[in-house]
């Protein structure tokens, strides 16, 4: 399967957002991809203040979001949407098959929180509520697609959840100084010991309203936990190639997976 990863720089305008996504999109049909997934926060990436004021339902957002599988004919994850419901707002991701069913919604578990003294702090509890879907998968042409969002990296027990899966998704905004220190050691880490792709979609350059700098470097690792394709600091688009063979080759070599006792 062929799956194409947009690494963005959003901003607070989801129009604005949508035309990137829009053009993400066109690559991937032009490289006839069967997925793209995007980056968390991928059509309002904002503040505290401007994220509340531009939450949407599932329905508005789909809105949005539908006729896009009807032009593209692309199954889709969307990273990271602000949906609120009952009054609060859930870091929320949609997986959307081709014709646009939805296939999955996964509310971010793990709201993260970072204190740095005199420096820009980051506390998502202020603005999210946790997410109460737990899990969350979907399959699409045979292959099975666990969801988690950004902060859910640092919780293996999550990801464990998803043993036996083919690939995991991690759609991100990781800050440039996290990202430096973490993000590649953790996304190698739950490849090789859940033995699956790890599919990572993230956010680059600078959020505008909150000046917050972000790490980019989308990647795809394969089960033995080697990266096979990584972007760098800029918004792109790369692709990636899942084989059901690799997957089976590496449990087979090492079977980890068979010899878990706890």
């Amino acid at each position: 399967m062929k799956i194409a990863i947009a690494q963005m720089t959003s901003t607070p305008d989801v129009e604005q957002n949508c035309l990137a996504a829009k053009k993400a999109l066109q690559q991937a049909k032009d490289e006839s991809c069967q997925l793209i997934i995007f980056p968390e926060c991928a059509l309002c990436w904002a503040q505290h203040e401007v994220t509340i004021e531009k939450a949407r339902s599932l329905d508005e957002w789909e809105k949005i979001l539908l006729p896009y599988a009807a032009e593209f004919q692309i199954a889709c994850v969307w990273g990271g949407l602000q949906v609120i419901d009952n009054g609060k707002i859930y870091n929320t991701s949609l997986a959307y098959s081709p014709e646009g069913k939805l296939l999955a919604r996964y509310e971010k578990t793990h709201l993260f929180q970072l204190f740095i003294q005199d420096k820009i702090n980051v506390d998502e509890t202020k603005t999210y509520a946790f997410g109460r879907s737990g899990a969350v998968s979907f399959e699409l042409d045979d292959f099975t697609f666990g969801l988690t969002i950004c902060y859910d990296l640092r919780f293996p027990e999550l990801f464990r959840e998803y043993a036996g899966h083919d690939a995991i998704i991690c759609t991100a905004a990781f800050t440039k100084k996290t990202g430096r220190a973490h993000w590649e050691p953790l996304l190698r880490a739950r490849a090789i010991e859940n033995q699956c792709y790890i599919l990572a979609a993230a956010q680059c350059g600078v959020n505008e309203l909150n000046g917050i700098h972000t790490y980019g470097h989308s990647m795809s690792i394969d089960p033995w936990g080697k990266i096979t394709e990584e972007a760098q600091q800029q918004a792109n688009v790369i692709f990636t190639t899942l084989s059901k063979k690799t997957i089976a080759n590496h449990r087979e070599i090492l079977p980890a997976l068979k010899n878990r006792r706890i």
